[in-house]
């Protein structure tokens, strides 16, 4: 074996460890951010996981594709962090997909937990009581950042952003 085959298996061999150490942590990155929101307010639609199945299937193959496949040593080093990176965000996003709502200390939804003392408008003008057509929620948080969150119905945009602003602003 030469040394830049040395060198992908490694970087292929670290990126598998990673994507394993992210899945067999997943169940305790969910628990730790229900544990931060608090008691479940209102339940809200989460987004469907197959995309996020896909990709966790996906990943193993792409690693093993880009290492036997006779690409440069970068070629394949940047294909390993791009399969972290992925493996990464994927399991951020599901940790909060899968508690989505409004709970006593914030909200879970656009990928995020949200916690009530970091927002600082919404979008929504709660006097008109106006339910957008595409049924988002403009979030403005103290740091300028914007956060959209879409719900699946009217009746759950309305319940939503009103638990929000009755209890982002008392």
């Amino acid at each position: 074996m030469n040394k830049i085959f040395i060198i992908e298996l490694a970087a292929c061999g670290a990126a598998l460890i990673f994507y394993v150490a992210m899945l067999a942590t997943q169940k305790n990155r969910r628990e730790k951010i229900r544990t931060a929101a608090g008691a479940l307010i209102l339940k809200t639609a989460s987004p469907s996981k197959r995309k996020t199945l896909a990709l966790w299937i996906v990943i193993p193959f792409v690693l093993a594709f880009a290492l036997l496949v006779n690409y440069s040593a970068f070629f394949v080093i940047l294909i390993c962090a791009i399969c972290s990176l992925a493996i990464f965000i994927s399991c951020q996003d599901d940790a909060c997909n899968a508690n989505n709502g409004v709970y006593e200390n914030g909200i879970i939804g656009g990928g995020e937990f949200i916690p009530y003392k970091k927002i600082k408008s919404t979008g929504n003008d709660a006097s008109a009581k106006s339910i957008p057509e595409n049924l988002i929620l403009q979030i403005e948080l103290v740091d300028s950042k914007k956060i959209q969150i879409q719900f699946a119905d009217a009746d759950e945009f309305k319940c939503a952003s009103e638990q929000i602003e009755k209890l982002s602003f008392h």
